[in-house]
């Protein structure tokens, strides 16, 4: 279930804004960010999610570009041999 593609615009700001405080923070207060996720199971799923759906909507828009450049020749001819 991936509630978030069907959530209103405001509510996936909130969403990325939460997850990148979350993620900035974690890292900084490690010790008492380990304990809490390890005392609220649910929540840890949760943010579990959170981050693996972030981390493939970041390689998904990566990759998007990439393929535009393989459509476009690298060595643009002068001479039409047809």
């Amino acid at each position: 279930e991936n509630a978030l593609a069907s959530a209103p615009a405001a509510s996936r700001s909130l969403h990325e804004s939460a997850l990148r405080d979350l993620m900035r923070i974690g890292p900084q207060y490690s010790a008492v960010f380990k304990a809490l996720m390890a005392s609220a199971p649910h929540m840890k799923a949760r943010l579990e999610a959170a981050v693996k759906g972030n981390q493939e909507s970041v390689n998904t828009k990566a990759q998007a570009p990439r393929v535009i450049n393989k459509n476009t020749p690298s060595i643009q001819l002068k001479i039409n041999f047809l």
